[in-house]
């Protein structure tokens, strides 16, 4: 798709917010080209989905222009970076560590203010992913303990630099297998004063009332641990566009096909393996196409044309004349059902059996 990289190209140069209304433009003129100004048969999130999930991976847009927005967070989750910007964020996120700056629940107006356009939009993206999501993890390993917005104190952030200085910036650094470390273990490693044990006990009582889990090992967060796993620049937009992605919930179609098949086959549908087979049905495309269309139910069937006051009956009639006792005879078969198709079980990559029902009457 030529029109791709072109829009790819502004979303990784511009990394701020566009215009009101353009994704939804863009994705109106997609769908307008796809089928050719006439009604949509599938919504164009369903085409958007994975070959796997039961779509034709047609890009998402807005979903590329969120992975190149995220982008940087590679280079802010690595203190050791040596790209020329970092030093520049570093010192507008101050006083927060820029690798703890996303997890700290900054409020957008107090991160407009202090932290300029291009971050806060990254800020504000990051969380708007991670709601589409579904997997924004409050409490995890990376949680920043000073400065965060999220566990307060009389109204206000932790702020400790006897702590701070001396290496103790996130949740992970409190934490053993076993859960929320002792007070004098904590001592022992990281060379702590005696009077900060009331500072102690005021994390704690914190901890406790915004509900931090301190009983088990913290999750790492998803993102962190997809970013670790991505060399520095190759294929990490693609990453997070997968990500984003994520795993889709199951198309309404499934649903109807569950119903219908219901008692004519004892075995349950596994749509991860249909989906899966269905492009291996065919090496034309074509063909695959056909197949695709089969399987979403975008065919106009007797009981559609009907409800759709096309037909005035549900059911489909085909006279034929055919040999019989020496004798031509008329027979009229009559179609109740909504397709004949018997070529291939997706579910299988076998024979499927015929799910099409016919009554022959014989017309003299």
């Amino acid at each position: 798709m030529d029109v791709l990289p072109r829009v790819n190209f502004y979303s990784s140069m511009i990394p701020l917010a566009p215009p009101l209304g353009y994704w939804d433009k863009l994705q109106s003129l997609v769908s307008k080209f796809i089928w050719k100004g006439k009604r949509p048969r599938l919504k164009l999130t369903t085409l958007q989905r994975d070959k796997t999930q039961g779509g034709l991976s047609l890009p998402d847009f807005k979903t590329y222009f969120w992975s190149y927005v995220l982008r940087p967070l590679s280079t802010w989750f690595n203190p050791s970076s040596s790209v020329s910007w970092r030093p520049i964020e570093e010192n507008l996120a101050l006083p927060h560590r820029l690798q703890d700056l996303v997890y700290a629940n900054i409020p957008l107006k107090k991160a407009k203010l202090h932290l300029g356009p291009v971050i806060s939009f990254l800020l504000t993206s990051y969380h708007t992913v991670m709601k589409h999501v579904g997997t924004d993890y409050k409490w995890h390993i990376h949680t920043p303990i000073f400065n965060n917005f999220s566990l307060l104190t009389g109204n206000r952030p932790f702020s400790f630099p006897h702590w701070k200085n001396r290496g103790l910036n996130v949740l992970k650094d409190l934490y053993s297998v076993n859960g929320l470390r002792a007070f004098n273990d904590l001592q022992a490693e990281f060379d702590l004063p005696g009077s900060s044990f009331f500072f102690y006990m005021q994390l704690r009582s914190a901890m406790r009332a915004y509900s931090v889990p301190w009983g088990a090992t913290l999750p790492t967060h998803p993102l962190r641990k997809l970013l670790a796993s991505v060399g520095p620049t190759r294929g990490m937009v693609s990453k997070l566009y997968k990500f984003i992605s994520g795993p889709n919930k199951p198309l309404p179609v499934e649903g109807i096909w569950n119903k219908d098949l219901n008692g004519v086959n004892d075995r349950e549908i596994c749509w991860d393996t249909v989906w899966k087979n269905l492009s291996g049905t065919s090496k034309n495309p074509n063909h695959q196409l056909i197949h695709y269309k089969y399987v979403h139910r975008m065919y106009l069937t007797p009981r559609g044309r009907y409800s759709m006051k096309i037909t005035t009956s549900p059911i489909r009639f085909n006279e034929r004349s055919v040999a019989y006792g020496g004798q031509k005879i008329r027979v009229l078969t009559v179609l109740t059902v909504q397709s004949s198709y018997n070529k291939l079980d997706y579910t299988t990559g076998g024979a499927a059996p015929n799910l099409e029902v016919r009554y022959e009457l014989k017309l003299g």
